[in-house]
């Protein structure tokens, strides 16, 4: 026997033939436009990583308490094959800004900062750095735009060891992603080539390989 809730359900579905059959449209297209949202939004998202580890594949970061030859990251190179390791070289250094203040910067040093492989530099966007800096001349890692406010042909300056200051040129942004941001870690990145490092009066040689 059919339990009377059932049967009144019946009822009222017969009775109401078109609200009814609305209802059940309504259902069903819900159901079926939260399925296509769904499908589109997963196959968007295997894109987009996709599409990201293309361009930002895994990378490692080695960095010695001395220096190497800079042969050794291309007999690194050749002998696991498919890898791409580039060296530089990374010295610590006291920014001084405008108000006086002394930042630690990281100073990344390249021989060749437009032609890196893994560690590819961008402009401030997302286009690669195709011209190096000349010497004298430095850039800083985009995110410490809104701290630092620079514009380029700003001096900017570093005291060395000696306790001499030395103003360099701002040459732009760079955008690094291979370094935590400056709001997290504190710390300026900066680019530069060994001839504008040794104004510094600091090791060019390579301490670090990625």
């Amino acid at each position: 026997m059919m339990p009377p809730s059932i049967g009144k359900v019946i009822r009222d579905i017969w009775r109401h033939k078109g609200r009814s059959v609305l209802v059940i449209l309504s259902l069903t297209l819900g159901i079926l436009t939260s399925g296509i949202a769904l499908f589109i939004g997963t196959v968007l998202t295997e894109d987009l990583n996709a599409q990201f580890r293309e361009r930002n594949p895994h990378d490692f970061r080695i960095r010695t308490v001395s220096t190497f030859p800079e042969e050794f990251a291309a007999t690194l190179e050749k002998n696991n094959r498919g890898a791409t390791i580039s060296a530089r070289s990374c010295t610590i250094q006291r920014y001084v800004s405008p108000s006086g203040a002394k930042i630690i910067a990281n100073a990344y040093v390249f021989r060749d900062i437009a032609g890196t492989g893994v560690d590819s530099l961008r402009d401030g966007g997302s286009r690669p750095i195709r011209m190096n800096p000349k010497k004298g001349e430095c850039l800083f890692e985009r995110s410490t735009k809104e701290d630092v406010a620079l514009s380029i042909g700003d001096g900017v300056s570093f005291e060395r060891l000696d306790g001499a200051i030395i103003t360099l040129t701002f040459a732009g942004y760079a955008h690094d992603l291979t370094t935590e941001p400056y709001a997290l870690d504190g710390d300026l990145s900066v680019y530069m080539l060994p001839e504008t490092l040794a104004l510094l009066q600091d090791d060019a040689s390579p301490n670090e390989i990625r």
